[in-house]
């Protein structure tokens, strides 16, 4: 059907004349409807799409206009007039970016708000104008990382919140500025380690804190700097192993319970901070059970104490290695005991110590091997008098005689490494055959019987075919060589006596 005619239709029931021209009636039905629908549509749907969105409507707070109104707003208080929010909502309740007063008109916070809560970033004004607190919120309390201000501006906690208090590492200053605490929080109270200050910036106290309480290992400064306690704390009182100062003056040292010193075992430092004895004392002195520690902190002594020198059994250590264990007097290795070398912890020596030294009966070992090399008499350190020397490979005994400062010496045996065949038998002196003696071959025979000096056959001496027994030369040797037979010795003896 055509809107517009200009010609008479066939049937007028369809259009209305207008003048010269003829309009469809649905027509001008449908141009009607949409004159009345367009205002209507623009008011109830357009209008609010675009207040919404690019303009701030204002409205009084908590009106029915509010519930269920999404878009940006401003909330009037309907009695003064005053603003209380500006800022975006959804379905009438406030979500998003916006900025609370109070009904006076004190801005009170700004920042991002989820269901009317704070949370996400913002800050939190005091009344007068000023900064309260900067960060993080959930549930309209600080949560994450946040600074929390003083009225005169000044911070006042700083660190990372959880439920409103601080939980976590943070600081707490003073209202002048200076820092208060700076450590672990737990619940909003110091936790673990941390370090409180006083108002001139010195450290008050240094280490584990519990509850807002010293607790754990830590050490407590006077005013003036000086340590007034290290150690154990409980509570907040002296409990467990500590030092008590007066100036620079150890005035108590050891156990202490809820603040009072009570004796027993105790902890020493030197003037460095450095722990240096653990164990039991009386008075100032060790006595008892005690351990000893080096610069570095490394275990050097632990045992036996008595009038404050290492006396009866214990341990000594060299980079917390044990190299000595034992019988200690005066302070030195003395009595029986055990020597280890510090790298491979194998054993060297053990046996009897005078002075720190090898002295009386004892065992020495190889170091590389671990083999027994000697069991019999020290003297200085030597080996001397009755001993038994062994092959530091084979563990075969290749010596069993007399020893002076650490060489035969004196009446011996001799044996070969790998056969175990007696090679010499005799007299010693500065380690080699010197005397009467009785060397052997590798077969077990009989070499040569006589004397001997520095090595060599030297005076009267016979020698042998080691595998007949048969005597080769016999007579007076000089330097290993046969210079008197025994036949011209005779002759010479008869000649002298005639």
């Amino acid at each position: 059907m055509d809107i517009l005619k200009d010609e008479k239709p066939d049937s007028l029931k369809s259009y209305i004349k207008i003048g010269s021209r003829y309009i469809a009636i649905r027509f001008l039905v449908l141009l009607t409807c949409i004159v009345i629908l367009a205002p209507l549509l623009y008011i109830y749907r357009i209008q609010p799409i675009l207040v919404s969105r690019f303009f701030t409507k204002t409205m009084v707070i908590n009106s029915d206009e509010q519930f269920g109104y999404t878009g940006k707003v401003r909330l009037i208080d309907g009695t003064t007039g005053n603003t209380v929010f500006v800022g975006r909502m959804e379905e009438g309740r406030i979500q998003g970016e916006g900025t609370l007063f109070d009904y006076s008109g004190n801005r009170l916070y700004q920042g991002s708000f989820e269901q009317e809560e704070f949370s996400g970033r913002g800050i939190l004004y005091y009344p007068s104008g000023g900064i309260r607190y900067r960060g993080g919120f959930k549930n309209s309390l600080f949560d994450g990382e946040g600074t929390v201000f003083y009225e005169n501006g000044n911070k006042q906690l700083e660190g990372t919140f959880a439920a409103g208090v601080l939980s976590g590492n943070g600081k707490e200053y003073y209202e002048t500025g200076s820092l208060k605490y700076a450590g672990g929080f737990l619940n909003g109270r110091y936790e673990g380690n941390g370090k409180i200050y006083e108002k001139d910036g010195s450290v008050r106290y240094q280490g584990e804190l519990s509850g807002g309480l010293y607790h754990g290992l830590g050490t407590l400064y006077a005013p003036g700097g000086g340590i007034v306690y290290k150690g154990s704390f409980s509570q907040g009182e002296y409990d467990g192993m500590g030092v008590l100062y007066q100036g620079e003056t150890i005035i108590a040292q050891g156990e202490f319970k809820e603040g009072s010193f009570v004796g027993g075992t105790t902890v020493q430092y030197d003037k460095s901070g450095t722990m240096v004895y653990v164990g039991e004392v009386q008075g100032d002195k060790k006595e008892g059970i005690g351990r000893e520690y080096d610069q570095d902190g490394n275990l050097c002594y632990e045992g036996a104490y008595e009038n404050d020198s290492r006396e009866g059994q214990g341990k000594l250590y060299e980079d917390g290695e044990l190299v000595y264990e034992g019988d200690f007097q005066a302070g030195e290795m003395q009595g029986k005991g055990k020597l280890y070398e510090r790298e491979t912890g194998k054993l060297l020596y053990e046996g009897d110590f005078v002075g720190g030294r090898f002295e009386g009966n004892g065992k020495k070992y190889d170091p590389e091997t671990g083999v027994l090399i000697y069991d019999g008499m020290f003297s200085e350190g030597l080996y001397n008098g009755s001993g038994k020397e062994f092959h530091p490979q084979t563990g075969n005994m290749i010596y069993d005689g007399e020893f002076y400062k650490g060489t035969y010496y004196g009446a011996g045996k001799l044996y070969d490494n790998k056969t175990q065949i007696m090679i010499y038998e005799g007299e010693f002196r500065m380690g080699m055959y010197d005397g009467m003696g009785t060397q052997y071959a590798a077969n077990g025979g009989i070499l040569y019987q006589g004397q001997f000096l520095l090595g060599q056959y030297h005076g009267q001496g016979i020698l042998y075919n080691s595998e007949t027994g048969e005597i080769l030369m016999q007579g007076e040797f000089r330097n290993g060589v046969l210079v008197t037979p025994k036949e011209e010795a005779w002759e010479a003896i008869q000649l002298f006596q005639m």
